[in-house]
């Protein structure tokens, strides 16, 4: 991805039967060296979104960090409430401890 890459749009040109995703900076201005050429919508629709997502972080703690982030967004949305308690499970542990315990990433 092109840091400078801010808004992109996807048009379609019958002349080239193409659909042309379109780069454009923050002051909105053209960056043509980025265009992109495709004769199928759902791909163009996709490199659009991945020009402007920002850049994924890499090393080897990539992967445990998001997994352990997942883990944890995944206790807390099968959270269940009793008597204004929050568990998780059917052992009766509830959320503030299970987070609190080593998960996946150790």
């Amino acid at each position: 991805m092109d840091a400078r890459i801010a808004h992109v749009a996807v048009t379609y040109d019958d002349a080239l039967d193409e659909y042309i995703v379109k780069a454009y900076d923050a002051g909105l201005n053209r960056i043509p060296e980025s265009d992109y050429f495709t004769p199928d919508k759902e791909d163009a629709w996709a490199t659009g979104r991945v020009m402007v997502s920002p850049p994924v972080p890499s090393g080897p703690k990539t992967l445990p960090i998001t997994y352990h982030d997942g883990y944890q967004d995944g206790l807390c949305a099968y959270a269940w409430w009793k008597d204004g308690v929050q568990y998780v499970g059917s052992c009766g542990t509830t959320l503030s401890a299970a987070l609190l315990q080593k998960g996946p990433r150790e």
